[in-house]
């Protein structure tokens, strides 16, 4: 193929492919692309998602070339096209690539229990329920009406704690407020689904075993707002499950059997919705961050920025000049609460711990707990980061000069 024939070409992608927005991965910039056809999904560079996606089949790769060289200084060279639209064409990600038979799935069983068969089908019948209910000012009352709740059994807190404690002494009652807990996270995942596909989402597999919701497309919506709030919609229905049995508790009288079960499980209850706001991997407030941000894999991410800035007050390793400042505020700040939340639960089960062996080992009986909390602190941070270099369609880092 001629240099004129090639960069007159006029290549266009696949409509049907799914690329991100940018999203922080350590010192650079990332995009994911998917291919809907097999499921396949990759990571390219920014100068790879500059190119691919002015492929629209209206400009010329002469065009596209151009507009490269005055956004990163360097024209490529005629090998590097040859071998982006090769990869491109291997990918079958060009517009006419013969489609690929996509291989049935099969069923998938956890310990022999079948999950969801038609996940899509359940989510789309109980999103016809209520959709309705899926707009902003009937959310925001909800939410509302759950603050107000919460705050409510706030000011209840001994009398709930009380309530929990007495379950130890009927089995009954701790087999139902089980029973209504398992149901709150049948519909926590439940929730996810439904809202993912409010928002244009996919969903392949529900478990209610394992309660699990697996949602396709997640990260490939535009909107950081409805990433967001389908990772939030999970606690959200955690909390609003418990409105009704919360006035039922406030109603019953003091005197009521049923009164003090009730508190257990509303301690429960609130427990496990806001538990899920926090932003700790795996939680639900951990991927709403994550998309708030535009970061991928931030738990890792921060715990290798902390770690190559320590090897370098030691003079080794590369450091983090290579950082842009927004990647160092947010590694560090979600690094350093990481580390917070670490040393104050184990300081917290330091003290539990202290109280019943202090009679028996004294001062000592805190030195054990102490030294397992900074163990589990020294080994979070000097875990080995796992992290793959982003898989690329092509390289684009020996450009020709401009000539």
């Amino acid at each position: 193929m001629s240099t004129r024939t090639l960069t007159d070409a006029r290549p266009r992608l696949r409509g049907d492919l799914l690329l991100s927005a940018p999203l922080q991965r350590g010192p650079g910039t990332v995009y994911l692309v998917k291919d809907p056809r097999n499921g396949r999904a990759f990571e390219i560079a920014q100068r790879e998602h500059f190119l691919i996606s002015r492929l629209d089949g209206a400009r010329s790769l002469a065009q596209i070339g151009t507009e490269y060289a005055a956004a990163f200084g360097r024209r490529l060279g005629d090998g590097h096209w040859e071998q982006l639209l090769w990869l491109l064409h291997g990918r079958q990600l060009l517009a006419g690539s013969p489609a690929e038979e996509a291989a049935p799935e099969p069923v998938r069983r956890v310990h022999r229990f079948r999950l969801v068969r038609d996940a899509a089908a359940v989510v789309d019948r109980v999103h016809g329920w209520v959709r309705f209910a899926i707009r902003g000012p009937v959310v925001l009352a909800v939410a509302l009406a759950c603050v107000v709740m919460l705050a409510v059994l706030g000011l209840h807190l001994p009398e709930l704690v009380d309530g929990f404690l007495g379950l130890g002494g009927q089995p009954w009652a701790i087999v139902g407020v089980f029973l209504l807990v398992w149901v709150s996270a049948a519909l926590h995942e439940l929730a996810h689904g439904v809202s993912a596909r409010h928002f244009g989402c996919t969903v392949s597999g529900i478990s209610m075993l394992t309660l699990s919701c697996t949602v396709d497309n997640l990260l490939y919506l535009q909107s950081r707002r409805r990433q967001a709030a389908i990772a939030a919609s999970g606690a959200l229905v955690n909390a609003a499950y418990l409105l009704p049995f919360a006035a039922a508790w406030l109603l019953l009288p003091a005197q009521s059997a049923v009164r003090a079960p009730l508190a257990g499980f509303l301690l429960v209850g609130a427990v496990q919705a806001l538990v899920n706001l926090i932003p700790l991997a795996p939680l639900d407030g951990y991927r709403m961050l994550s998309y708030a941000l535009r970061v991928t894999n931030l738990s890792g991410e921060s715990r290798r920025f902390l770690q190559l800035s320590l090897w370098r007050l030691f003079g080794r390793g590369p450091g983090v000049a290579g950082y842009p400042y927004r990647a160092k505020v947010t590694y560090v700040s979600y690094g350093l609460w990481s580390a917070a939340v670490i040393l104050l639960v184990g300081t917290g089960l330091t003290l539990i711990c202290y109280a019943p062996l202090a009679d028996h080992f004294g001062t000592s009986a805190a030195v054990i707990p102490g030294l397992i909390v900074v163990l589990t602190l020294a080994g979070w941070l000097a875990r080995p980061s796992r992290i793959q270099a982003p898989q690329t369609t092509a390289s684009v880092r020996g450009e020709a000069k401009d000539r």
